[in-house]
């Protein structure tokens, strides 16, 4: 399944200012996580269909709500961002 990620504000949180850069970095940090031995799943990045601000969050969920059931809900760790993910409910359903 796709992701989608509010690139800009990502960025923009990360103090990345350009896309080349980001990838530069993000790039930088996986290999540092792969030598520390330090991979694990985090459920607001791997089980989101969306990660960003509410207005992104909901207007991404808009648009894809028709083909599924969506929960959006502000995150629970940390709370400053938002996340879209599909409903418990219409997994099994």
């Amino acid at each position: 399944m796709n992701r989608l990620i509010d690139d800009k504000a990502l960025r923009q949180h990360l103090g990345a200012p350009s896309s080349e850069n980001f990838r530069e970095q993000y790039a930088m940090q996986i290999d540092d996580a792969i030598r520390r031995d330090e991979l694990y799943r985090d459920a607001k990045w791997t089980e989101s269909i969306a990660v960003g601000t509410e207005s992104y969050t909901r207007d991404i969920g808009g648009q894809i709500d028709q083909r599924m059931k969506l929960d959006i809900q502000q995150d629970h760790v940390g709370g400053s961002s938002w996340v879209v993910r599909e409903s418990p409910s219409s997994l099994y359903g």
